[in-house]
Formats: structure tokens, C-alpha cells, sequence
């Protein structure tokens, strides 16, 4: 008896430590090598193994002086629209956004895709969902402003994390004429217990928050400054905001919860039929950048 209490206490203890140490690591440390390897066996690992960008590298030092780097897609001064700074998922680079930015630069609007930090070859252990992210962009846009490499008609396209990051920069840099958000969650702990019962099963909010809150303390960031929905009423710029309503990792109800939210006088919301949480462009089709190019 006293050996079977012996096992339960210490089964117990184990158990409260990996959630308190461990699992809050998988939410904000991408580059973790545990995740990283479980990405490889399951072959998810198609934009970190891409090295060698077409783009002009750009690298420079944002917020708490982490080096970063971003790409540059340039268009003549003579035709340029504008720039559009363009943020990729989590576990994904700047790989993800080439199609947009190809066809972007096509129709005269300069790009800059981001690594953000821990993404990429940007420097960073954390990410902290547009916590650090958005002083981050702020820092890049300073500095190419400085070197008058940047336009400004300047808008941010962001998807799932970019787009979340998106938002927080949005309300941080008044900079922004304009954004374009894909598939992105409303409030962080909320999402954190999502994901969690998607990988687990398991479905307890108490639970969720407090692996939020854990994360958020060991990579030093406000959980209120990773929640979009706490900022979007500070957001007037004009917004297009799109969701798949098939997306099974970030419901449509998110996106619409933000939509309602933003202060913006001009804004849109597109449901994508069909469209998962990362295929917007696909299901889409022509249709939708087509709708994209008219809003811009």
C-alpha cells in the first residue's frame, strides 16, 4: 500500500513539473528539439529546410537587440505602389509568403517578408505572438526609413501568427496604412486551450491558462500584448479581414470576434468557402487576391 501511495505522489509530482517546466516550452520555443525533431518525422519541415532566398537580405536589430532578418522585394521608384510588409505563420519563414510577394511586386507594391525572431535566421530563443514582434517591425521600418528604402503607403499582410503579430503592430505603429488579416485568434490562453485539446484531447481552461501564463513568463512577455482582441478597438486603420470557414485549428468565430472589435471605419470581412487554416490562397484562387489587389 504504502509503495502504491509512494508511486502515485511521485507520478503526480512528474506530472505537475512537465507542465510546469516542459509543455509551456512547446508554445514558445519553436526551435525546441523536441518539436523540431517530431517535425521532421512527420515531414512538416518545408520552409525550414530552404536556405538561399531570391530576395535581397536585409538584416537588422530590433527589440532588446536581437539580430533579424528580413527580405526585400524590390520595385523601381518610378512604378512603386507602395510596400507591403508580409508575416509568415509559426514554424514557418519568409518562404511562406513568396507567392505573395511575387505577385505583389508584379502589380507594383514593394515587399518585405519577415523572419520573425526564433523564426528563420533571425535571432531569438521566444516567440511571443506579437508581444516583442510588433517593436520588432517598428525598429525595421525605423531603419529603413532612414535609408529611404521603404514607402509610405505602407501595409501589413500577416497569416495565423503573422497576423496576429499584425494586429498588435497595427495598434502600436500608426505608420500603417492598411493590413490584411488571415486566420488569426482572438485571445491567447483561449488559443493556447484549443491547441492543447488538439494535440491531447484534453479540454480544461484552467489549464490552458495557466500554461499561457507560464509561457509568457519564461520568454518575459505580457499575456495581454499576445490577446489581438484586447487591441483591435485601437486599430482605425482599413482592415481586410479573412478566414476560412473549414479552418479547424482557428475557428471563423475568431476572426469575425476581432472584425467586430476593430475601430476601422474601413473594413471588410471575407469568408474564404472551403478554406482550411493555411490554404486561403488555393481555395481562393484568383478571385481572392484579385480582392485583395482591389482593396489595397
Amino acid at each position: 500500500m504504502k509503495r502504491a501511495l509512494k508511486f502515485i505522489v511521485i507520478f503526480l509530482i512528474t506530472i505537475a513539473l512537465i507542465f510546469h517546466f516542459l509543455l509551456p516550452r512547446f508554445i514558445i520555443e519553436i526551435n525546441n528539439p523536441i518539436l523540431s525533431t517530431a517535425r521532421k518525422i512527420v515531414g512538416k519541415t518545408q520552409y525550414e529546410n530552404r536556405q538561399e532566398s531570391k530576395l535581397l537580405r536585409y538584416d537588422y536589430i530590433g527589440y532588446e537587440g536581437i539580430k533579424c532578418v528580413a527580405y526585400i522585394n524590390t520595385v523601381p521608384d518610378s512604378i512603386r505602389k507602395g510596400t507591403v510588409i508580409l508575416v509568415h505563420g509559426i514554424s514557418a519563414n519568409h518562404f511562406q509568403f513568396e507567392p505573395v510577394s511575387d505577385l505583389l511586386t508584379k502589380h507594383h507594391y514593394q515587399t518585405i517578408s519577415l523572419d520573425l525572431r526564433a523564426h528563420g535566421l533571425s535571432e531569438g530563443k521566444f516567440c511571443t505572438f506579437g508581444a516583442k514582434e510588433k517593436m520588432d517591425i517598428s525598429l525595421l521600418i525605423d531603419d529603413l526609413k532612414r535609408k529611404n528604402l521603404i514607402s509610405n503607403n505602407l501595409g501589413i499582410w500577416g497569416l495565423s501568427l503573422g497576423a496576429a503579430v499584425s494586429l498588435q503592430s497595427l495598434a502600436y505603429d500608426e505608420r500603417f496604412k492598411f493590413g490584411i488579416i488571415e486566420s488569426t485568434f482572438t485571445d491567447f490562453p483561449k488559443i493556447v486551450t484549443d491547441y492543447m485539446q488538439d494535440y491531447t484531447g484534453i479540454h480544461n481552461e484552467a489549464l490552458g491558462n495557466y500554461m499561457a501564463n507560464r509561457a509568457s513568463t519564461i520568454a518575459n512577455f505580457n499575456i495581454n500584448d499576445a490577446s489581438p482582441g484586447k487591441i483591435c478597438s485601437q486599430i482605425i486603420q482599413p482592415i481586410l479581414m479573412v478566414h476560412g470557414d473549414a479552418d479547424t485549428k482557428i475557428i471563423d468565430d475568431y476572426g469575425k470576434a476581432n472584425f467586430e472589435l476593430l475601430s476601422s471605419e474601413n473594413k471588410t470581412f471575407e469568408t474564404i468557402h472551403g478554406a482550411g487554416h493555411v490554404n486561403l490562397w488555393e481555395v481562393g484562387g484568383e478571385a481572392y487576391f484579385d480582392l485583395v489587389l482591389g482593396f489595397i
